[in-house]
């Protein structure tokens, strides 16, 4: 069974004689990867900031209190053995690690609970969204519509090959919260049929529609 590497366990990491001169990236990470260039790269970012969500535990990042109980496979705290595990996706280059998509409510990042997605997939499964008092896709109405009793109006933002588009599209004004959330989801849904049909990594593709019960 793997390993994990919590606060406790730090001072066990082994400082390899090679790696002397480097310091512990946020006091667990090992940086192994030597190429001129690499560090401050796409992966580079991605597992330093992952090393900061868990093993770190950086009081200061800004989903703190998300993250504080996440834990992160051993062997991804060298930075060559996770890169590795990122090259084996196609156009990795353009992608993000997703820890939620596999196993819902997943605290874990590892190899066998993450996968390297497209932006667009975060984007619909992002778990630490704030939303205030009312439900995903749903605000307050102008207050021209609130007199005209209907003060709930439902909006999505589109994605377009892969990406976030970033403008938010107007569904409509309604009397209830419940009929807004309901014109929210169906819109919804149509986007992420429009968004598989682009996907080619299997794994994505049974997960969200597991995720979103479509056959």
């Amino acid at each position: 069974m793997t390993r994990l590497i919590r606060d406790s366990q730090r001072q066990r990491i082994p400082k390899a004689v090679h790696l002397t001169r480097r310091k512990l990236v946020y006091g667990v990470g090992i940086n192994d990867v030597y190429e001129v260039g690499f560090t401050g790269g796409r992966i580079w970012k991605i597992w330093q900031q992952m090393i900061r969500r868990t093993g770190g535990r950086d009081p200061k990042h800004r989903f703190y209190e998300y993250y504080k109980d996440c834990t992160m496979d051993e062997s991804w705290f060298r930075l060559s053995v996770f890169r590795e595990w990122v090259e084996t996706f196609d156009n990795w280059e353009m992608k993000e690690i997703d820890k939620d998509l596999l196993i819902e409510g997943n605290m874990h990042y590892g190899p066998d609970t993450c996968l390297m997605v497209d932006p667009v997939w975060n984007g619909w499964f992002k778990p630490n969204a704030v939303r205030g008092d009312l439900p995903r896709g749903v605000v307050y109405a102008s207050w021209k519509k609130r007199l005209a009793k209907k003060p709930y109006r439902a909006q999505i933002t589109l994605f377009e090959d892969r990406k976030i588009k970033g403008k938010r599209t107007h569904l409509g004004s309604f009397v209830t919260v419940e009929m807004a959330e309901d014109c929210y989801k169906k819109a919804r849904r149509e986007q992420i049929k429009k968004q598989l049909r682009l996907e080619t990594d299997l794994r994505v593709i049974e997960a969200v529609k597991k995720r979103e019960g479509i056959e």
